[in-house]
């Protein structure tokens, strides 16, 4: 027979146990199964055993029971003849699963659509916005809303290294005596066989391509990837979020959490306005609301006066990215864009930067501005990079993507000198490492040598094939 799912199997026997068919048992499952009694597998099988018997059809009727269903559309027809359908994860990976999606969260229709579109288009899709504005909820609520077409969802939260992560997955086959090494590579090799059926949600990645040297790896994998990042990524497709335009729908939320939010409606409507429509802080204004002792009129003359340095001691208990915090308006604001974390000079960059028109200025311009003579000396950032090398390799490994990045901003820098011995030092060893954490890309390491080598002619030809001729000895 050419199918053993649990249909073909019901029918089957629907259509044979009727008392005018007059069949017993034995003829009933030889004429069920002819197909497999006419295979080598069948030779050898005692069907005149009562417990073989049983045990043959309690087998086939939970295999059919099992197999897990695959709406037959003409899409998925064309996935499974050109095995593009990923295994069932579901034990197999353990502890990826997607968080709850927020109770209160609406709205987001229009997006969610959207970024379905973007994924017809493209299998690897950076969704972006400020912080606060629901870029991890709208991931949620994507998996949560499409959930049916995809085979597996799972779901990372970029802890800085995406090497780092992907070694921290839970596989049911991990052992106990398994290397860092040994662990990511088993679970790297594995993400990269699963097709586009399977979606993987990479939350919170607030990285530059630069800053994360396995970026490009993971960008090679077949599946369908989700980012939430508060970076731009130029040359990649991005879907920006934005505030909620609907005032119907900001209200909505306000009254999941404000009792009273009908009795003050204007005056709700003018404090929504009064935090530019930015979900987490609207949420925290209704939190306050609801749970401190400001009357709305006062709430909202408070945010026209003092913006987002509201001075109230209030406390608000808050839920973000998994993580239970409680602290007064400004606290939240304050630890949620982390400003306080930025050096002088940066927060002074900032500062003006805030100045700039939207159509930006010219850099030598911002230089000037910011009082900058020069770039810095080039011996102090060798020195920095040295000893950041040093911390690299004391605490994790000196075979490591880090490492190798290391390795090439030190080449750049002996390049920019004329010192093309040592940079040809530098770029060889960051294409070993390369050339061992990418072994499974050789397509990569291809592009990083022509990254490498397009370096060279800025230092004049003599120069630019000593050192080519250099590497291509390595």
């Amino acid at each position: 027979m050419d199918r053993c799912d649990f249909s073909s199997v019901v029918t089957i026997i629907r259509s044979y146990i009727i008392e005018d068919k007059g069949m017993n048992q034995i003829d009933f499952t030889y004429l069920l199964f002819d197909t497999f009694m006419s295979s080598d597998e069948a030779a050898d099988y005692d069907f005149d055993a009562f417990e073989n018997k049983i045990s043959f059809m309690t087998k086939a009727l939970c295999f059919g029971m099992e197999r897990n269903f695959v709406k037959r559309d003409t899409k998925t027809k064309q996935l499974l003849s050109a095995g593009n359908l990923s295994p069932v994860l579901l034990d197999y990976v353990m502890g990826n699963e997607v968080p709850r999606l927020c109770k209160f969260f609406c709205g987001r229709s229009e997006e969610l659509q959207a970024l379905h579109s973007l994924f017809e288009k493209d299998s690897k899709i950076f969704l972006y916005g400020i912080a606060g504005i629901g870029k991890s909820e709208l991931a949620k609520a994507y998996a949560r809303e499409y959930r049916k077409d995809y085979t597996n969802i799972l779901y990372l939260t970029y802890s800085g290294d995406l090497w780092q992560d992907i070694m921290d997955m839970d596989f049911v086959d991990d052992l106990s005596q398994d290397t860092d090494e040994e662990r990511f590579k088993k679970h790297n090799r594995f993400l990269r066989s699963l097709k586009e059926d399977t979606l993987l949600i990479v939350d919170n990645f607030n990285a530059m391509p630069a800053q994360d040297s396995f970026l490009p790896v993971m960008l090679k994998y077949r599946c369908r990837i989700l980012f939430t990042t508060r970076s731009v990524f130029d040359g990649r497709s991005t879907m920006r979020l934005q505030e909620i335009s609907d005032m119907k729908v900001l209200v909505q939320l306000v009254s999941c959490l404000y009792s009273e939010t009908e009795k003050y409606y204007a005056t709700v409507e003018q404090i929504i306005d009064a935090v530019h429509r930015h979900t987490f802080a609207v949420e925290l204004a209704a939190r306050l609301l609801e749970n401190g002792i400001l009357l709305p009129d006062t709430l909202l003359k408070k945010l026209q006066e003092e913006k987002a340095a509201l001075e109230n001691n209030d406390k608000i208990n808050m839920v973000k990215d998994g993580q239970s915090s409680k602290a007064t308006y400004y606290g939240h604001i304050h630890t949620f864009f982390s400003l306080y974390r930025l050096s002088e000079t940066h927060q002074d960059i900032m500062l003006k930067m805030a100045l700039i028109p939207v159509t930006g200025i010219s850099v030598h311009r911002f230089a000037a501005w910011m009082c900058l003579a020069d770039m810095g000396e080039p011996s102090h950032g060798m020195a920095a990079l040295r000893k950041l090398s040093g911390v690299i390799k004391e605490n994790h490994s000196d075979m490591s993507g880090d490492y190798a990045v290391i390795q090439e901003a030190m080449g750049d820098i002996c390049l920019a000198q004329g010192n093309a011995r040592q940079a040809t030092e530098y770029f060889k060893r960051a294409i070993h490492i390369y050339e061992v954490i990418w072994e499974d890309a050789p397509e990569l390491i291809e592009e990083k040598y022509n990254e490498i080598m397009g370096l060279y002619p800025q230092i004049g030809s003599v120069l630019g094939q000593y050192v080519a001729q250099a590497l291509q000895k390595s």
